[in-house]
């Protein structure tokens, strides 16, 4: 679990009280200074309850209802620095009535001391650590517990074009309240060439400290494009793994991702497609990634792309398109539709297609409701189903 790893914990509480008392102390002699960082303190309050409905195989049907609340303070920065805790408690009206990757907790969900200047901005401890599209680091955020991080990360902007991200990552809180070890490197670069395109170049060097994570320790490599030219957005991306640490798998495998969309009118309209390789004994593997914004809702893929579950042996390409439009009522209702089409990268075999479809609605500053559902249809003939609604509190 998040907080069971209390010897990180009370290292990192120790860290961050050393720096910021360090920092007081100076701030005391400007008092200006000290009163300013405390004006600029903030508490934050997010709460979300959600009813989710899985339909699975058997008499397994999950009909769950819950409660997430995270309470939150940041500090002011004083001489550049500030930190930040927050709390989290996640309760359910029925404990035998919830999805199994959601479990009852109450934990300290992030704990962190950061420093910040004009080139760059530097965070040591538990930590909410995202980059780009999320498909490789990612934070998974539709689930009730978030993923974490324990990681020293540093962002550099030694131009307006250029963006480099630097993080080792000791340790990732994972969604189901569990916590995987691990030395991880995390090198990504970004340059902004014009309107029409930005690159990112990035290494992830992942060695898992566990005997059931050490086939997802590999060295990934990659590229991605974005952009926009003639009406038209687009993102591209191309990477290759190799097995490292205890890998017991001998993997030399590849990753593809492209999506272009358009404005048609009132509606945007994307097509896209993703590639994992796999090689009949392992399948390229994304153990980091927020999961659930890929290959479906229904989420049929997703503990097999990072890894678990048998992983991806025979790979998985997914064909799909995309609909966004905001229905004309109040504020506006943002309405999305997907349409997957699954099969094996390897053997071409047909896994299965869904349909998604996610409708949201800002009911004010402070709330916002969301009801998401997902159908996948087998080729077997077997399906899955899920439906959410929830509503949002930030305060």
């Amino acid at each position: 679990m998040k907080n069971s790893n209390y010897l990180t914990r009370l290292r990192t509480a120790g860290i961050i009280t050393s720096l910021i008392a360090g920092s007081t102390m100076t701030s005391l002699l400007h008092a200006d200074a000290f009163s300013d960082a405390i004006a600029d303190s903030k508490t934050s309050l997010d709460i979300r309850a959600r009813y989710e409905y899985v339909d699975q195989a058997g008499d397994n049907d999950i009909y769950g209802a819950s409660i997430r609340t995270r309470l939150g303070f940041t500090t002011g920065a004083i001489n550049g620095f500030n930190a930040s805790v927050e709390f989290e408690n996640l309760s359910f009206e029925d404990n035998a009535e919830r999805p199994s990757l959601d479990v009852p907790t109450t934990e300290i969900n992030q704990l962190w001391v950061s420093y910040k200047n004009d080139l760059a901005a530097v965070k040591l401890g538990n930590q909410i650590y995202t980059l780009d599209d999320h498909r490789f680091i990612g934070h998974v955020g539709w689930r009730q517990n978030i993923q974490t991080f324990d990681a020293l990360t540093a962002k550099f902007s030694p131009t307006a074009e250029t963006t480099l991200n630097v993080a080792y990552l000791d340790q990732v809180n994972r969604v189901n309240a569990t916590s995987q070890e691990l030395d991880g490197i995390v090198l990504n670069g970004a340059y902004k060439v014009s309107e029409e395109l930005s690159v990112t170049a990035f290494a992830y060097l992942l060695d898992f400290d566990s005997a059931g994570w050490a086939k997802m320790s590999t060295n990934t490599y990659g590229i991605r494009g974005t952009g926009s030219a003639s009406g038209f957005k687009y993102a591209v991306s191309y990477a290759i793994q190799n097995d490292t640490g205890d890998n017991p798998n001998d993997v030399s495998l590849s990753y593809i991702a492209a999506e272009v969309s358009k404005k048609l009118g009132e509606v945007t309209a994307a097509l896209g497609y993703e590639s994992l390789e796999g090689d009949g004994t392992s399948g390229f593997t994304t153990p980091l990634a927020t999961v659930h914004k890929f290959n479906g809702f229904a989420d049929k893929f997703a503990g097999k792309s990072i890894g678990l579950a048998g992983g991806l042996p025979d790979g998985l390409e997914d064909l799909y398109v995309k609909f966004v439009y905001k229905v004309p009522v109040a504020n506006g209702i943002p309405v999305t539709l997907f349409y997957h089409k699954f099969k094996a990268e390897n053997s071409g075999v047909d896994f299965g297609d869904e349909i998604d479809a996610v409708v949201a609605y800002k009911l004010n500053d402070y709330t916002t409701l969301i009801a998401k559902g997902a159908y996948f249809d087998a080729e077997d003939g077997t399906s899955n189903a899920l439906a959410t609604f929830e509503a949002n509190l930030k305060f």
